[in-house]
């Protein structure tokens, strides 16, 4: 459901797809291409909200701000079933782990992974191409440039299946991509 909170009316981009169950409330702004699927909450109230182009927010995500604050994340961000992203900004190709928690002013670099089940302390700034995980989550290790291409390679199966979700015929389709995806 798409709710105007007064004159903060959330902007969606035709382009992309928002599930049926999915609640979306005032000042949100949802680019072209973005995902966004069954149970997901993005509440622009008190704070604003910005989900760039090419984005995928899974199942039963939690998005909000703190008052006066813009959560953002950026083009091609891969955000896990159930996170709970607040008042943060998230990189482009950054994938938040399942269950995650992001809190406020915390900013997730470009190509960084946040292990399933991590807490991202408050004003946290993280380092580029770097696998974090734990509650608070830290520092592990530099990535792979695999583990980079396996980050860009899931981005693009839920940017192909904005046209599955939206009606492409599944002839018109190529499924075999997108169940040869290998985790």
């Amino acid at each position: 459901m798409i709710t105007p909170l007064g004159d903060r009316i959330p902007k969606i981009s035709e382009k992309a797809f928002v599930h049926p169950s999915a609640e979306i409330i005032g000042e949100v702004c949802v680019g072209e291409n973005v995902w966004i699927g069954p149970h997901v909450s993005i509440r622009g109230d008190v704070g604003s909200i910005e989900i760039f182009e090419g984005s995928n927010i899974q199942d039963g995500v939690i998005i909000h701000s703190f008052p006066g604050m813009i959560a953002r994340i950026k083009r091609n961000a891969h955000i896990g079933h159930g996170a709970v992203l607040h008042g943060c900004t998230i990189e482009e190709y950054a994938l938040i782990g399942i269950r995650s928690t992001i809190m406020d002013g915390a900013t997730i670099p470009s190509n960084t992974i946040i292990g399933a089940h991590s807490l991202v302390l408050a004003n946290s700034t993280l380092v580029p191409n770097s696998l974090y995980f734990g509650s608070p989550a830290k520092w592990k290790r530099n990535l792979e440039l695999k583990e980079v291409e396996w980050i860009k390679n899931g981005v693009e199966v839920y940017q192909k299946l904005v046209q599955v979700y939206k009606g492409c015929s599944l002839d018109e389709y190529d499924m075999e991509s997108l169940h040869s995806f290998k985790p």
